[in-house]
Parts: structure tokens; sequence; C-alpha cells
């Protein structure tokens, strides 16, 4: 497109925003731990009393592969590393829609708490193992 303020005299237009290239944008990069976890947190959610009853599960499924503290001491390192980031809402709810889980957690700050929880419920494992 011709553009006289420019010194070549043209401008490309592109089909992406200027201000936000969506080709440059990251996304996390899920480890299997994680993948390990969310594939425990079922849809069925009649199965469950609260949310604690859904990571015991989530848990359980990180820690059959490997039942030592491995698994669990890599999975709070994960979830300490979101945290310490401060990554957004955004990206942390595109990071669930991408994991195993069987349901989803709307809200502003719904994931990371979630999160958090199950951490701790992982490091009070680990302090019994």
């Amino acid at each position: 497109m011709h553009d006289p303020s420019r010194e070549s005299g043209f401008r490309v237009n592109t089909a992406y925003p200027l201000n936000e290239d969506l080709m440059t944008r990251k996304s996390i990069i899920l480890p299997k731990v994680y993948l390990d976890f969310s594939r425990g947190l079922l849809s069925d959610m009649d199965l469950f009393e609260n949310d604690e009853a859904r990571i015991r599960l989530g848990l359980n499924c990180l820690a059959a592969d490997n039942p030592g503290r491995e698994n669990l001491q890599a999975f709070v390192d994960f979830i300490e590393g979101l945290d310490t980031r401060s990554v957004g809402d955004t990206a942390l709810q595109e990071m669930w829609a991408r994991s195993h889980a069987g349901f989803y957690i709307v809200g502003p700050g719904q994931v990371m708490k979630f999160l958090r929880l199950a951490a701790e419920m992982a490091r009070q494992r680990m302090e019994r193992t």
C-alpha cells in the first residue's frame, strides 16, 4: 500500500493486527506431570463433593507412573513457576483448555486458585511419603 510518510513510500498490510502479532504469542509449555494430573480431573462432577476430592484423583493419576516424590515435586515446581511469573488469566485459561481436564474453570483468578490448592495438597502428600 502506498504510504508517503515512509522512506520507501510503501507499507505492507497484513491480515494480523499491527499491535498484536498472533504468530509470536507464546503458549505455556505443558509438562507431562501437569498433563498426568489433569487427566484425572473427570467431567462427572457428581462423583466429587468438592475441589479437594477432584484434586486427590488428579494427584493419584500424577503419582501412578512414579509414586515417589519426583512427580509431585515437579508438579509443585511448575505451579509455583506460573505463580512467580504472574501468568495472566487469559494464558492460564488457554493452558487449562489444552489440558486433559474434563471440565472448565471459569472466572478471573479461578484457574490459579485451583492450581494453588492442588500444589498445596501435593506438598502435603510429599510430607507423608
